[in-house]
């Protein structure tokens, strides 16, 4: 009798075990996902470490290149996300659409509407070409670009070329121009030009994320919280130095993020939007700034991640 009392105890502890590791494990699952979408806040008082880290992503990066893939218009409009052209036309667009402004990247009270953006844009863009290659004089514009196009007239004497001239003038003014004439009350209405031809290609290589590590000791737990992105210009030739186009902080491109799609380049059945990357930190970068430190080398940006690492393994204590 003894022998089956103990076995009943036995198994009823165990079923309480069991439903206690279940019931622990349901509130972790549902605390991760109630507290996936929206950021924890963090008590002052429970700031126990913090540090501003910079982080450079290579946008050319195998593993990076889904941040600025441009969706084909083979799949077209049904999509969930409004944005489907990376995250870097995603930042611009949101400028352009009056969502939020840009930040001038050597005053951070200068705010830019997308026009100011964009003339920096532009202004970027011409330091490529040089300002050479649009000077030219009135004269030359219709000048003949080789010595082939004078053949005709090289063997008439000064006299006949201006004849031919004249008699050429006379022809325009007495030929009828097969143009339709505009309808009435059509000729003095605007005409909006849609600007869709930009190339971003030079602004979509590299991409800094800034954010501040901070260890929780209320949770026990290193958080990263974003405080603003950078776009960087890089000029393909390498010849000109990398210049920062402009900043935009976290708190307003938020809504942007989670509108921008992020897919899969392997699977088309697997699509995020822009914020669920960066919070799963589905990319990878070099930290090339840490605290008040610059990192000024491949080596020493391996060594400045591995300690971020190791200072978070050795707060606790076996």
């Amino acid at each position: 009798m003894k022998h089956v009392n103990l076995h009943r105890l036995v198994n009823t502890n165990q079923m309480r075990n069991t439903f206690f590791i279940a019931c622990t494990l349901l509130v972790s699952l549902f605390t991760c996902l109630t507290s996936f979408g929206q950021e924890r806040k963090i008590r002052e008082a429970d700031i126990f470490w913090k540090k501003r880290v910079v982080n450079r992503i290579s946008l050319i990066e195998k593993i990076n290149k889904p941040l600025v893939t441009h969706a084909p218009s083979y799949y077209g409009q049904d999509d969930q996300y409004a944005e489907t052209d990376g995250i870097v036309v995603s930042l611009i667009n949101g400028v352009r659409g009056g969502k939020y402004q840009a930040i001038h990247p050597d005053n951070w009270d200068h705010e830019m509407n997308y026009a100011e953006l964009r003339e920096r844009m532009e202004e970027f863009e011409k330091d490529l070409m040089g300002d050479s290659q649009w000077e030219e004089e009135e004269d030359d514009v219709f000048a003949p670009a080789n010595d082939f196009l004078m053949e005709e007239t090289d063997d008439l004497s000064s006299q006949e070329r201006e004849d031919t001239q004249v008699e050429g003038e006379a022809m325009l003014e007495g030929e009828d121009w097969p143009f339709e004439e505009l309808e009435a009350g059509t000729a003095n209405e605007p005409v909006e030009y849609i600007d869709n031809t930009f190339d971003h290609t030079n602004f979509e290589k590299v991409l800094h994320i800034v954010e501040d590590w901070i260890f929780d000791k209320g949770s026990s737990e290193m958080v990263q919280r974003i405080a603003f992105f950078e776009i960087i210009w890089v000029d393909p030739s390498g010849s000109l130095p990398e210049q920062v186009l402009a900043r935009f902080k976290w708190e307003d491109v938020k809504e942007q993020m989670e509108q921008t799609k992020w897919q899969n380049m392997h699977n088309d059945g697997e699509s995020k939007s822009m914020k669920e990357i960066v919070a799963l930190r589905r990319f990878n970068s070099l930290v090339i700034h840490l605290g008040n430190r610059p990192i000024r080398s491949l080596h020493e940006a391996i060594q400045a991640k591995r300690e971020l690492v190791e200072f978070e393994h050795n707060l606790w204590s076996y």
